[in-house]
């Protein structure tokens, strides 16, 4: 399997951050919903907010060089799609990096909030640069409701490529499938 993307399919790396960053969305938003439900008194109520923070910032690496990755890379053919489906693609592609560009942002606006470092699982940490400790509330529910906004994009997301392999009866969702070879 190419390394690169190719005319007719994704490359092993471009799958591997898809799916990486995919799972990753999915595992934080989880924690972060769990989270919620802590009280004070909980075991996780520290561990989960640090877990979550340590993990964010892995996805402050990975996005931005998917990002530089998808550019330099040449896109496998689309032309089979329907004008409408290359522009909600299209559309739909800003749509998710706009947000996880903004979920990354309040995320670390949060934890920095007061001056303090992020963590990251006790190896290092990442200075706070920006102060916003006045609009912690705001940036918070505004982290939240990107969190929501992703989670409702991937859906659809995820039922397009399914409509695409059961409906359609193409090879949308099998192209960006780990081990997949078109003939």
């Amino acid at each position: 399997m190419a390394l690169k993307d190719t005319e007719n399919n994704y490359g092993l790396i471009t799958k591997f951050l898809h799916w990486g960053i995919a799972i990753i969305i999915i595992g934080l938003f989880a924690l972060g919903y769990w989270m919620r439900t802590l009280d004070y008194y909980s075991a996780w109520y520290q561990r989960a907010p640090h877990i979550h923070e340590s993990i964010g910032l892995i996805l402050f690496v990975l996005v931005p060089f998917f990002l530089v990755w998808c550019v330099r890379n040449k896109t496998p053919d689309q032309s089979y799609l329907k004008s409408y489906e290359q522009v909600s693609a299209s559309l739909m592609k800003k749509a998710l990096y706009l947000l996880i560009f903004a979920i990354l942002c309040t995320g670390y606006l949060m934890s920095t909030a007061g001056n303090a470092p992020v963590d990251f699982f006790d190896i290092g940490s990442v200075p706070a640069t920006l102060q916003f400790d006045d609009k912690k509330l705001l940036i918070g529910n505004l982290h939240r409701y990107f969190a929501y906004a992703i989670i409702g994009f991937a859906v659809l997301h995820a039922l397009a490529a399914l409509k695409h392999h059961f409906i359609e009866k193409d090879d949308t969702l099998r192209r960006m499938l780990p081990f997949y070879k078109k003939k």
